[in-house]
């Protein structure tokens, strides 16, 4: 059932079994894994099937502490609300994360998960069908190299379409859309009854036309990105401070992303070269990585890189070509640059771009705030505070310089050229992936994160955060893939548990 809070007609209380707050990927996947059921879902959206400017405004940025070259707006455009959500706009690209990311590594402070990617590889599999994406094939290791070959799948689902249809139709589902969750209520418990659980009793929504309503649940799962999930969760906390569970540490803590950055390095490749190229990339994209084992020799965090044709740069307006040049290269390398670009190719081959996507270290210092500034729903705006630190950076210099090594191990038939040599300039221009991980961290316990291995808010028995705020660490894949698998482990937990009761 659709139900628009502007328009429609809507109780004071609604009363369901378990209420959904976001229809992205997380939400939407957890409530059609819920479909006739027999549960009672109530999914709370803030947009609706259009991308709304008031949203946007409202809940954009207050203040932002970074180096880098993005402004306030990099955050809105990655925080789409609307049914959908980000995926709505989203390239596509699925990979699953490996195995290595999810255990503990000594290098990197704050790592390991508390679940194994034995335990996910059930929800992988059926996140294939939700996805549309064929069986992964097997990575490959090249011989006399320590570089692995594999591949992004490129995904068409956009989380619209046939799921507005099957909500028509659903008998279970109601969608409550351009409806915007203020923040949840802790149920209050009886001064004598210290052994009550923790609850959250009920959720306050409001609409730009000035409706208000609650919704009362068994169980509240927030599924409302990277940064919606910390908000609900700190503005709730500041609430209702006497609410224990929710004065937790490490809510908006260790901000993360996907450090990007092209071109890292330039390469000359030979047409007979052996070389896996990224030049259609409809289905797939064709990346390699360096060997686990050179990597834990090093140190290194995960990081991908995929060979571009430089064609792009060829096309590229003159003024805006030039802009780029002079921004993220001293002016020996661009003036190099110039002379690539203007005779990118002949006869026996032509000149490509290496594009690095690494992974960020968790870190305290990237963090997202309440600002005092309230927007036209009476709800805090937020703050942000984020780099990417010594750490990153280095990852980023050092595992290019490793590629390239074993890259030109290939064939002689290759010619590379490294340019990430001056930190200073380069680094305020790496970018992001518009990936939003890591601030309700997941760990067994709340000295180092907010929520458990099932994805259980610590110390609260019926509230649960899905989305790639729960990630400890991100590796280098995107996560829309792993945020479809956690979602249908924590839905197909929720139906058993309310199964028995």
């Amino acid at each position: 059932m659709l139900t628009n809070a502007l328009t429609d007609k809507i109780d004071d209380v609604i009363h369901t079994d378990v209420c959904i707050v976001g229809a992205g990927p997380a939400g939407t996947t957890i409530a059609r894994a819920l479909d006739n059921s027999g549960i009672n879902v109530t999914v709370i959206e803030s947009g609706g099937f259009k991308y709304s400017n008031t949203l946007k405004d409202n809940f954009s940025l207050a203040g932002l502490t970074t180096d880098l070259w993005i402004g306030r707006e990099y955050f809105t455009t990655h925080t789409a609300r609307q049914i959908g959500g980000n995926a709505v706009s989203w390239q596509g690209w699925c990979r699953e994360l490996d195995a290595e990311d999810f255990i503990e590594r000594d290098y990197i402070p704050l790592s390991g998960w508390p679940v194994t990617k034995q335990e996910l590889d059930p929800w992988y599999e059926q996140s294939l069908n939700i996805l549309k994406l064929d069986k992964p094939t097997a990575d490959t290791a090249i011989d006399k190299t320590d570089l692995v070959s594999s591949q992004f799948q490129i995904s068409k689902q956009r989380f619209t379409g046939t799921w507005k249809t099957k909500l028509k139709t659903s008998k279970n589902i109601q969608l409550i859309y351009n409806a915007t969750v203020s923040h949840l209520q802790p149920l209050s418990t009886k001064s004598d009854d210290k052994k009550a659980p923790a609850r959250i009793q009920a959720l306050h929504i409001v609409t730009e036309n000035g409706k208000q309503f609650t919704v009362q649940a068994g169980h509240v799962i927030l599924a409302a990105g990277g940064l919606g999930n910390p908000h609900l969760l700190l503005d709730s906390a500041k609430r209702a401070p006497a609410f224990t569970p929710l004065q937790n540490d490490w809510i908006g803590q260790c901000f993360m992303e996907h450090p990007h950055y092209t071109p890292a390095a330039l390469v000359w490749i030979n047409k007979k070269a052996p070389v896996d190229i990224a030049n259609d990339i409809t289905t797939s994209v064709p990346i390699y990585y360096l060997s686990r084992t050179l990597r834990e020799k090093h140190q290194l965090m995960q990081s991908s890189f995929n060979i571009d044709p430089l064609d792009v740069a060829a096309q590229m307006p003159e003024e805006w070509r030039e802009h780029f040049l002079t921004t993220h290269f001293d002016e020996k390398t661009a003036d190099e640059l110039r002379k690539i670009i203007a005779n990118l190719h002949n006869e026996q081959g032509s000149w490509h771009g290496i594009y690095i996507r690494s992974e960020q270290a968790p870190n305290r210092a990237n963090v997202y705030t309440l600002a005092k500034k309230k927007n036209a729903f009476k709800v805090s705006k937020g703050r942000m505070q984020w780099n990417y630190h010594a750490q990153d950076l280095d990852n980023m210099e050092r595992s290019t310089r490793l590629f390239l090594q074993e890259l030109a191990k290939l064939s002689p038939l290759l010619q590379v050229k490294f340019l990430l040599h001056d930190r200073e300039r380069y680094s305020k221009h790496v970018i992001g992936g518009g990936h939003f991980m890591g601030t309700t961290r997941m760990s067994n316990n709340t000295d180092t994160g907010c929520v458990d291995a099932q994805g259980q808010f610590h110390g609260i028995e019926n509230l649960h955060i899905a989305g790639s705020s729960v990630f400890p660490t991100g590796g280098f894949a995107n996560p829309t893939q792993t945020i479809i698998a956690l979602s249908l482990r924590l839905a197909s937990r929720l139906k058993e548990q309310l199964k028995t009761k």
